[in-house]
């Protein structure tokens, strides 16, 4: 099959499937959030249009701070700021965006021509030790957190933390039951390995990893080794493979599109194809050579169809496996 007829399978392809991108951190870029500026972050309406992407998780990333009283009001005040900024978009551009919460939205907004949004959080940091803080979170319509990020918390440790807790706090042990019992998925990415393992134990749904690669690979401290891609499977959780150059090949430099196709195939070849996903991370420092942002998502597509990928299993990646586990996290009585 040569390039154009690739092109035109992969976009007929996404035509008739559901495109996620689990992870993108455009609404932290700059104090101006315009979906419909192409030219203002990696991930945006005319980007997806040209990458033929329903849906991009925006994620209000908050780095980790001082973690007294007042700083925890000002970073949650800061928060609800941001999600408010996305709430307005797609208030703004009701022909063309829409902001979801459930699997079905998503496709009705597909069905309609329009782009998806679902809000995130990257750093539990951001609730601070608050169940009110986090309920408040839900309510806005956040259906992930990411628990923790570069640094522990009060909630857990981090890939990067000082191992404060050996893992959850017992704080982020409600948080895991709150999170379970409200319908918010659990993102263990930047989670330390002893915070992965607590969340699995005490997790009665299954979690995803927003946007994490494989260390088997690639040897960073943020990817999931081989036994954990196999646990995260066990309980029905999903890996979505981050296009971060740090995380995809040990010479940064070199890390391509071609490296993230390896990294589908690892998991497939190790668990199956029901367990993986794509979360770029951009806007966040995520890109690749071939694909540096969301107008080059379909690139993803053209690369599995040549590796010999069937439709079926390129509709999971792209976005089955994600809205697989939304569905089961969904809160119980929503329909």
């Amino acid at each position: 099959m040569n390039q154009t007829e690739l092109s035109e399978k992969a976009q007929a392809l996404h035509r008739q499937i559901v495109t996620i991108d689990s992870h993108c951190d455009t609404p932290t870029v700059s104090e101006e959030l315009d979906f419909t500026n192409r030219d203002g972050s990696k991930v945006n309406i005319p980007l997806m249009q040209e990458g033929m992407i329903d849906c991009a998780f925006m994620a209000v990333y908050i780095p980790q701070g001082p973690r007294d009283e007042e700083s925890i009001e000002n970073v949650f005040n800061e928060t609800i700021t941001i999600l408010r900024k996305i709430l307005r978009e797609s208030f703004k551009h009701p022909d063309s965006l829409g902001v979801c919460f459930y699997p079905e939205q998503i496709k009705k907004l597909k069905n309609a021509d329009k782009k998806a949004v679902v809000m995130a959080i990257e750093n539990g940091y951001a609730f601070g030790k608050s169940l009110e803080k986090l309920e408040r979170f839900y309510q806005f319509g956040v259906r992930y957190i990411t628990l923790c990020h570069n640094g522990d918390n009060d909630i857990c440790d981090s890939a990067f933390g000082s191992g404060e807790w050996g893992g959850l706090s017992p704080f982020g042990r409600n948080v895991v039951r709150d999170m379970n019992d409200w319908g918010m998925m659990i993102d263990v990415s930047h989670s330390a390995v002893s915070t992965f393992y607590d969340v699995l134990k005490y997790s009665q749904k299954p979690v995803i990893a927003s946007h994490s690669s494989c260390r088997a690979l690639c040897d960073h401290g943020r990817n999931l080794d081989d036994e954990q891609i196999k646990a995260l499977a066990e309980h029905q959780g999903v890996m979505q493979i981050a296009l971060y150059k740090e995380f995809i090949n040990n010479n940064p430099d070199e890390a391509s599109i071609d490296d993230a196709i390896k990294h589908i195939r690892h998991v497939v070849d190790l668990v199956g194809i029901d367990y993986v996903g794509i979360g770029s991370d951009f806007d966040g420092g995520g890109e690749l050579i071939g694909c540096r942002d969301a107008s080059e998502l379909i690139r993803i597509t053209e690369k599995l169809i040549a590796e010999g990928f069937d439709d079926e299993s390129i509709a999971k990646i792209w976005g089955g496996n994600l809205m697989r586990v939304m569905e089961v996290n969904k809160r119980e009585g929503v329909v």
